[in-house]
């Protein structure tokens, strides 16, 4: 149920959910109920009503911020799903039955212990022992236990990002992901915290009881088109420079490096997915791009922007990143007593892209383990007991610097690259970019910069200038490349096959900046 639409229809009811939510739900739910929806033969219908959507201001609370205030009040969250535990029963009603009478009593459970009736209504008995649980005739649901932590881009100064536990119960659960941004509607609640000789300490745990998840990113063919924008779209298809508009729409802020935002716009629409060859090997269709370049020829800034524009990319920094960061990890489940396989960027990004900033900081080896992903597109893992393969669908986006900081123009290009020779041919474009001093450019630049400034000034005083402003808006060219993916098949022309095959030394040249 749509709270800003509620609030429009009753202002005074919509505060009552978000005050008293466990009773709204409730009547929600009994009044559903009671309209008679129509269910297959001998069903019980048993709604669940989901509050969503709401308001910004004051109910969108920082993890770390969640207290006492909240407590049993609606209040929504974002964060990046960071572990989940596995699909367990929870019993919602528990059957009791009395030790001397044999009396049953349903008793609703609440998310912390069973608690037995204190008396027997039948025969008057108080006290403990009296009654024992039959779980074969007591109700279950499935739940799941969810770590969400706070988004990165949200936490102030050099706190650290808080985290909280989300609990998730029948149809909610399975639905999210590790590495998946996502906005949280739910109700804090408190559980006692057991001291190390087993008793209830006087301080207690917080938890969202999870109402509503929504996902903050989506894949390219999950993005949603409206009947106008696909007559946009059709409409821009048609415009013979449509090419060349694409790619001064790619980080306009950036002057220059039209062919890296060519090769950037293909990797962005990508090729013909699911191809197979007659012996059944799988063809990949995902590009992968890396740009070599001098310091400040402005490729993290590319990247900021394919992060931006990609509804689904993962952007890490190569310094910070390791193999098990990239691929897969075990580590002991926190919900439990086991292991749990614990993805990496490369397979959190399946199926959208990945951006790796600073790659010639990576450890070798770090970078070595990435070699079956880029190509096979599955990161393989054996640890702790676990054999298994994870899917990794990634077009990589990565950037370094030169071995010795620039590029020398009395050497070799292809010796100036601190990559692997084996993991350089697992990129399909590279681009080495050099920033040449060229005075006439260099103007051209600075305008280009300071113009930008200008431009970002008067946009922030609501006048942008209009010859900044590029060509094809992001939100209208990240649906224009979703429906050519969903509506499309890129074949291989004659002109294109020939072009391909043509012999020529790959670092002849250089992209100048």
């Amino acid at each position: 149920m749509d709270l800003e639409k509620l609030a429009r229809f009753n202002h005074e009811l919509a505060d009552l959910v978000t005050e008293r939510p466990d009773e709204a739900c409730g009547w929600a739910e009994y009044a559903i109920k009671r309209i008679g929806v129509p269910t297959a033969s001998g069903a019980e219908f048993s709604p669940h009503v989901r509050f969503y959507n709401l308001p910004a201001d004051p109910y969108d609370v920082m993890v770390q911020n969640l207290g006492a205030e909240h407590l049993n009040k609606l209040a929504r969250v974002q964060g990046v799903i960071s572990l989940i535990s596995d699909i367990k029963p929870r019993m919602v009603h528990a059957l009791w039955e009395c030790l001397h009478c044999e009396s049953r009593v349903k008793v609703l459970s609440d998310k912390g212990n069973l608690v037995p009736p204190g008396q027997c209504n039948s025969c008057g008995r108080k006290g403990k022992g009296i009654f024992r649980l039959i779980e074969k005739s007591s109700e279950f649901t499935n739940m799941q236990n969810v770590k969400l932590q706070e988004l990165v881009e949200r936490v102030r100064g050099a706190s650290p990002a808080a985290q909280i536990d989300l609990w998730l119960e029948d149809d909610l659960t399975n639905m999210v992901v590790p590495g998946e941004k996502v906005l949280v509607s739910g109700i804090l609640r408190l559980r006692p915290m057991i001291t190390k000789k087993g008793g209830r300490s006087s301080v207690y745990a917080k938890f969202l009881d999870v109402v509503h998840v929504q996902k903050l990113e989506q894949e390219f063919e999950e993005v949603e088109i409206s009947k106008e924008e696909e007559a946009q779209i059709i409409e821009l298809s048609k415009n013979p420079r449509l090419p060349e508009l694409i790619a001064q729409s790619i980080a306009s802020g950036i002057y220059g490096h039209n062919e890296m935002k060519q090769a950037i716009a293909l990797q962005l629409f990508g090729g013909t997915p699911n191809k197979v060859l007659p012996d059944g090997q799988k063809i990949r269709s995902d590009i992968h791009v890396l740009l070599v370049g001098d310091p400040g020829t402005g490729k993290s800034a590319l990247m900021l922007y394919v992060a931006r524009l990609a509804p689904k990319c993962i952007y890490v920094a190569g310094a910070s990143s390791s193999a098990v960061g990239l691929t897969a990890a075990a580590e002991r489940d926190e919900f439990g007593e086991g292991w749990v396989l614990k993805a990496g960027a490369l397979v959190l990004a399946s199926g959208g892209m990945a951006a790796i900033d600073e790659f010639e900081k990576m450890k070798a080896e770090d970078r070595g383990a990435i070699h079956e992903c880029l190509e096979q597109q599955y990161v393989s893992i054996a640890k702790a007991g676990m054999v298994t393969s994870f899917k990794a669908q990634t077009a990589l986006l990565a950037a370094a610097n030169p071995k010795f900081g620039r590029f020398d123009l009395t050497q070799p290009v292809a010796q100036q690259f601190a990559l692997e020779p084996a993991l350089l041919s697992r990129f399909d474009l590279i681009f080495p970019v050099k920033d040449v001093l060229d005075e006439t450019r260099d103007r051209r630049l600075a305008e280009h910069i300071i113009k930008g400034h200008k431009s970002a000034a008067k946009s922030f005083k609501g006048t942008p200038d209009e010859s900044i402003v590029p060509p094809i808006s992001v939100d209208l060219l990240r649906k224009y490349i979703a429906y050519a993916r969903r509506n499309t098949s890129p074949e291989l022309t004659e002109e294109a096959s020939d072009k391909i095959k043509m012999p020529r030394n790959p670092f002849s040249s250089w992209t100048t900046c």
